[in-house]
């Protein structure tokens, strides 16, 4: 629920009156605005859009394999899916855009969380002498 929030209202977010909807579809264009004018922007706006798009998507790269007992490919292909789709519905409410690089951080942060699990997992059986497949 925080995350719809967040992505709809939160950091003072409001529905644009304009028709136009904003859209980037090109990877790593924005990634790159962001490095490249690093000193030009204000600091939140950077720590907000880059660091934000990773540190808040970690959770799911932990909670999902858990959870779900999944493996990365179906937590990396049901992830991606769901954000998609949250990124097209800011887009079209006008409440943000829909940004293919916030795609690319959101499941760079899921497929770290996951690293996280696997190797604490891996550790784990590690030291218990258990065999296991992933």
């Amino acid at each position: 629920m925080w995350l719809i929030y967040a992505m709809f209202f939160g950091f003072g977010r409001q529905a644009r009156s304009s028709a136009e909807l904003r859209y980037n579809i090109i990877p790593f264009s924005t990634i790159k605005l962001y490095v490249t004018n690093f000193h030009h922007m204000p600091f939140i706006d950077w720590i907000i859009n880059m660091g934000g798009n990773i540190v808040v998507f970690v959770p799911f790269g932990l909670a999902l394999p858990i959870v779900f007992r999944w493996r990365l490919g179906k937590v990396l292909l049901s992830f991606v899916l769901f954000i998609t789709l949250l990124e097209v519905l800011q887009m079209l409410t006008r409440r943000g855009s829909f940004d293919i690089d916030d795609i690319l951080m959101n499941s760079a942060a899921v497929v770290l969380g996951y690293g996280i699990v696997f190797w604490f997992r891996k550790l784990a059986v590690g030291k218990k002498g258990i065999q296991r497949t992933y």
